[in-house]
């Protein structure tokens, strides 16, 4: 069982320099995590858009004959795709806002406790 203890303080007892590097690698976290939503957004917009022109395809088939009936069950099938997926595209691009505030929020706190834990390792260091 893991406790609290035990991953705060780090080694030599290090706690405010092991807080201080999490706090550091946590914006560079928060960056990635946005380029890879706004990657999969990308990727989503992409396959939306391919289903859309296989969706005019299969309406420019045959509409008559045997498979008239399972070209419109396909059409309508394609075209409940891409609408969930425009869907999907439009919250992954809220959430790329929402990560993207929360990493400028934390670049804020992380200048304002950034200088204090700065001096303190400084000062560790003198001891």
């Amino acid at each position: 069982m893991s406790h609290f203890v035990d991953n705060f303080w780090g080694e030599k007892n290090q706690g405010f320099a092991v807080l201080y590097n999490n706090m550091k690698n946590g914006t560079t976290s928060t960056k990635e995590l946005e380029d890879f939503i706004r990657e999969r957004s990308g990727i989503e917009e992409t396959y939306s858009k391919n289903i859309t022109k296989l969706s005019k395809l299969a309406l420019n088939s045959s509409t008559s004959g045997t498979f008239a009936p399972f070209w419109q069950v396909i059409k309508g099938a394609m075209d409940k795709v891409a609408t969930t997926h425009i869907k999907l595209i439009q919250k992954l691009h809220e959430l790329v806002k929402e990560v993207h505030k929360y990493g400028e929020e934390q670049q804020k706190k992380h200048k304002i406790v950034g200088l204090p834990i700065i001096n303190f390792n400084f000062y560790n260091k003198t001891l």
